[in-house]
């Protein structure tokens, strides 16, 4: 048998990153650096739709109408 593989689908998040238009890129404030302060601390703000989503299914409706994740028949095989 395979052994099954994980491929990484996701996008890195930076302050250049693509966006859905209309919308912020992320932004990004050193508070804390280590060669300076000794610690490294970043609070960053960004759109939930930045980057890859975590919730993708939720993003589309099934036959129901309901999003894929929440449709009688997400997660079956035909």
């Amino acid at each position: 048998m395979k052994e099954a593989q994980i491929i990484d689908l996701c996008y890195p998040i930076n302050s250049e990153m693509l966006v859905f238009p209309g919308t912020a890129r992320p932004v990004f404030q050193w508070v804390g650096k280590l060669n300076s302060e000794g610690f490294n601390l970043t609070p960053f703000s960004m759109w939930t739709h930045a980057g890859t989503p975590g919730d993708a299914p939720s993003h589309f409706a099934g036959p129901s109408g309901k999003p894929f994740d929440r449709h009688q028949n997400a997660g079956r095989r035909a």
